[in-house]
């Protein structure tokens, strides 16, 4: 009846409420402050995230330094438009942020959030008490494999997470794709297939839930946040605006041509679209290897630096990889005459 879809978006209302009224103690970036001419409190904040709340090292002033040398800078020297994003060196980000909100929709994970139980009746469950609960499941596996990441991506830092992910995506679509096209040999379903995987109905319907779960487990502690977290923090502090608002909007665009073909790829392709899901995530794999950098420990003006060294990833100058103290004494000198010259370019 009418409570099965009145019940869930009203229990959405609930986190929106609490966001609401927790946004109130959140507070503003040093950035923005700095731009308002709020520096005592950008000092304070910068000193609660880099010093545990000694706003008086040295190393707070040194960033605060740099941060108001850097907005002073784009406000003489730089436009805020979107032809920005296109023009040197801004297009190499442009392309990168859009780039993973392409990549992040077409890994397919909104293929098994929103028509898991479309799969689930391919492998043979037939109530809808069964599929509600392998559903729930579903979402209790995406919230929880996203936790590690929250709390550790900084450690593991962004390259190695997304490659770590996209792998186990691949074996994991690979053999969800093994096991259903064996379920469906065995049960009848798809007569010109051969069973691949010798186990009995009930397991490989099983096995192929599993996977599921797996796969989106994969996506949950890397390509999810990632997929979010790399376009926020490449762009320059004047462009970040505008940058985002087009990354997302990809983003958007994506998830609506995901969303309209999966049902019909599905009821075409069965077990083949996750051979060629991945495929696509095979791609992913070499365009992250060749061209998505480090930025773990990296401040916004850091970013200039590392964004004007080679577009290989892997070419990257060692520079890229410094601690962030060692690259904010070494930006501090450097990152204005370098955004001078690309200016100039």
């Amino acid at each position: 009846g009418p409570k099965q879809f009145r019940l869930p978006l009203g229990l959405q209302i609930v986190p929106s409420i609490i966001l609401l009224f927790t946004m109130s103690f959140m507070p503003y970036s040093p950035r923005w402050l700095v731009a308002h001419d709020h520096i005592s409190d950008a000092r304070q904040v910068l000193g609660r995230l880099r010093a545990q709340g000694h706003a008086g090292v040295p190393e707070v002033a040194e960033e605060l330094r740099l941060i108001h040398q850097t907005i002073v800078h784009e406000r003489e020297t730089k436009k805020s438009t979107y032809m920005e994003l296109l023009r040197f060196p801004n297009r190499r980000r442009t392309l990168l942020g859009c780039g993973m909100q392409f990549m992040q929709q077409f890994t397919g994970i909104n293929t098994l959030m929103l028509y898991a139980p479309t799969i689930f009746r391919y492998m043979g469950m037939g109530s809808v008490q069964s599929i509600a609960l392998c559903q729930a499941i579903n979402g209790l596996v995406n919230v929880s494999a996203t936790v590690p990441a929250i709390l550790w991506i900084d450690r593991w830092g962004r390259r190695p997470t997304l490659l770590v992910g996209t792998i186990l995506i691949i074996v994991f679509y690979l053999v969800l794709a093994l096991l259903m096209r064996s379920y469906m040999a065995l049960t009848g379903e798809d007569e010109g297939d051969a069973v691949i995987i010798n186990m009995s109905a009930r397991s490989l319907a099983l096995a192929s839930i599993c996977m599921v779960y797996l796969v989106v487990a994969s996506f949950a502690f890397s390509w999810g946040p990632c997929g979010w977290l790399i376009p926020s923090e490449i762009f320059p502090t004047h462009l970040r605006a505008k940058a985002n608002s087009v990354t997302t909007g990809t983003n958007w665009i994506s998830n609506f041509v995901v969303t309209l073909t999966s049902p019909l790829l599905l009821d075409v392709g069965h077990w083949r679209l996750f051979i060629a899901l991945s495929g696509i995530m095979g791609a992913n794999l070499v365009i992250i290897y060749l061209f998505l950098p480090e930025t773990k420990n990296l401040t916004l003006e850091e970013m200039d630096i590392l964004f004007m060294d080679s577009a290989w990833a892997f070419k990257s100058s060692p520079l890229s990889f410094l601690s962030s103290k060692k690259l904010r004494r070494l930006s501090a000198g450097t990152a204005l005459t370098t955004a001078s010259g690309a200016t100039r370019a």
